[in-house]
């Protein structure tokens, strides 16, 4: 064990699996992933749910630690082997769970309004889970951390006729990703129905290949913006990493969206019938001009919310950039299977640069069809040349930070799509849940800012045994005068239905 690592407590035999510079890049921060659930959950079900599947799934049961002294080396996994594991001695994840002594309705109407404020963080983790994965490595802490909060309807509320229940799911960002905790809660649905689900394989005693890494250093040798001295010579556009200056100058920019321009966090709750309007609309608008590039749901709701935000407020001149995370699993392999692999795998989509005036002239249908085809130019070069660069700027500069975005870009919005991941499909029904309210999504880490022009599409809401009320969940952050654009937005159209109902 490395000095940089407090001692094991993973029992023998264990297996050690290195993670990437991938994961380091989020580790100072933590995931957390909550749903809102009318009825009171069986916690104990749960409970058993999760235990199954980190004894199936024995990399879910692992410590992250740091691969050599300190921060920012890769991390790597101490993944214990021994058929059983004596959860009394050696935790393999954490649950707590608490009633709540205050009406529901004092945190969120119900029905959920189509635009609310999140709710608040006690809520949805336990008070103890780290906000950070250096958190996680100093405390020896499971990777898993479940956090169940009761509304009895006792409690009363307006509208409350039934006990409600809000369940957290915290993990550390520096070891899992969207499309792994996707994973993850596949396989507790699984257990909590009783159905079958192919665990990966368990890894071997001691040090343990990583198949991303493997790909990576194969390909590495293969590409020619490689030179001999195993450096980039060609500059990964969708980066911008830097030192301590760079630390303050973000730091800086987004404490002062939230003091003086009022940067807040919000749930957007979408209707199905509003989102089909747009994308018909746009696919409509595509058809008439003969253009035949395919555009998705998710294209189109990134092109709303980026021209949205921008459609006032900020100079014409300024460079904007819609940094949206997606997974490259299948661009770098398409036939090797990384489709299961939790760890980190994700870049920033090749979209371009735009001038807020050029983003203002451009209309929906078109800046969905821009996107969509820089999504389709991915090429199973670009997570290459985008691995290289980070290993040649750590091992000659060790940078302090790294922004999803190109250098010298005015403004910026990130989003993450988790739709396609089914976030908010999980199905509790077996374990006591009638409908799925809401569902939440926030980050966490030491840093008391919140981070504005970031968002998440959460996913579609679904209820229990498939049901669902067909909603589109998005959350982001945004300042006051962004906020009024989306919000007269939606409001237009919910007045417009009403006329035409």
């Amino acid at each position: 064990m490395s000095k940089g690592n407090p001692t094991s407590s993973v029992p023998e035999p264990h297996a050690v699996f290195p993670l990437t510079l991938l994961d380091t890049l989020p580790a100072s921060s933590s995931v957390n992933v909550a749903w809102l659930v009318r009825g009171r959950l069986d916690t104990e079900l749960i409970r058993t749910s999760i235990g199954r599947v980190t004894n199936k799934w024995r990399l879910l049961a692992a410590r992250v630690e740091f691969a050599k002294n300190e921060f920012p080396y890769p991390l790597q996994l101490r993944i214990p082997l021994a058929p059983e594991l004596d959860e009394s001695e050696y935790k393999t994840f954490e649950f707590t769970e608490t009633i709540n002594t205050i009406p529901l309705t004092q945190y969120v109407q119900l029905p959920v309004p189509t635009i609310h404020p999140a709710l608040p963080h006690h809520l949805t983790r336990h008070q103890h889970t780290p906000k950070f994965t250096q958190e996680w490595i100093k405390r020896s802490l499971p990777l898993l951390w479940w956090h169940v909060t009761h509304f009895p309807s006792s409690l009363g509320g307006i509208g409350i006729e039934d006990d409600y229940t809000c369940i957290g799911f915290s993990f550390p960002h520096g070891v899992f990703d969207g499309v792994g905790s996707a994973l993850i809660l596949r396989a507790l649905e699984a257990e909590m129905y009783q159905r079958d689900w192919d665990a990966p394989p368990p890894m071997q005693e001691g040090l343990n290949a990583n198949p991303l890494l493997e790909i990576i250093e194969a390909r590495t040798k293969e590409l020619e913006f490689v030179k001999n001295d195993g450096s980039n010579s060609v500059p990964y556009a969708f980066f911008t990493i830097g030192g301590i200056w760079l630390v303050i100058c973000f730091l800086w920019r987004h404490f002062w969206q939230e003091r003086w321009y009022g940067a807040t966090k919000k749930t957007l709750v979408l209707p199905s019938w509003m989102v089909k309007d747009l994308v018909d609309e746009a696919k409509e608008e595509l058809q008439n001009e003969g253009i035949t590039t395919p555009i998705t749901t998710g294209d189109v709701v990134a092109a709303w919310l980026y021209k949205t935000i921008y459609s006032d407020g900020t100079p014409g001149h300024h460079t904007t950039f819609l940094s949206n995370i997606g997974s490259f699993r299948v661009t770098i392999a398409p036939n090797v299977g990384l489709q299961r692999y939790p760890h980190n795998c994700f870049l920033p989509l090749p979209y371009p640069v735009l001038t807020v005036t050029e983003l203002q002239a451009t209309p929906v249908y078109r800046l969905a069809c821009i996107l969509a085809q820089a999504c389709e130019s991915r090429s199973p070069e670009e997570p290459i040349r985008a691995y290289t660069f980070l290993q040649a700027s750590y091992s000659k500069t060790k940078p302090l930070a790294m922004w999803y975005h190109p250098p010298g870009v005015d403004d910026d919005l990130v989003l993450s799509n988790k739709a396609v991941l089914k976030m908010g499909e999980v199905d509790w029904g077996m374990v006591g849940g009638k409908e799925t309210i809401c569902v939440y999504r926030s980050l966490s880490s030491s840093v008391p800012i919140i981070f504005s022009n970031m968002g998440v599409v959460n996913g579609w809401i679904k209820g229990s045994h498939g049901s669902g009320d067909g909603k589109l969940v998005i959350e982001i952050v945004l300042n006051q005068a962004r906020w009024k654009k989306l919000e007269e937005w939606v409001t237009n159209l919910e007045k417009q239905k009403k006329k035409e109902e």
